[in-house]
């Protein structure tokens, strides 16, 4: 929330980088996907693929956890964690499923936002 009693920098519409990010610069993101396509010299296969071959023998045959963790995040996702909420007092039986389903969607917005 904004102070309104604080000057702003910028008038309403203006950027504060007018200048703005060149155009056609790639992001690190660009460059490193370009860069895992291509084959490396003296090798057979590109980068994306041993790359792929190595978080595989980490997980299957060293058993990494952080590489099996990896793996198993990319296939099925990452577990939603559920919490245990104990009612204290009378609460009539179908109004707690009311406050469990809200307590729920509060802790995964939370969890969404990066909140707490």
């Amino acid at each position: 929330m904004s102070n309104p009693n604080v000057k702003p920098r910028w008038k309403k519409g203006e950027s504060g980088n007018p200048a703005g990010k060149p155009k056609g610069t790639r992001s690190l993101t660009t460059l490193l996907r370009e860069a895992m396509i291509k084959v490396g010299k003296g090798e057979s296969e590109p980068y994306d693929e041993q790359l792929i071959k190595k978080v595989l023998d980490m997980a299957t045959k060293q058993g990494n956890e952080a590489m099996i963790r990896l793996c198993w995040n990319y296939l099925e996702g990452m577990p939603k964690e559920t919490k245990e909420i104990d009612f204290k007092g009378e609460v009539p039986p179908e109004e707690k499923e009311k406050l469990a389903q809200a307590a729920y969607d509060l802790i995964d917005q939370s969890a969404k936002t990066g909140s707490e």
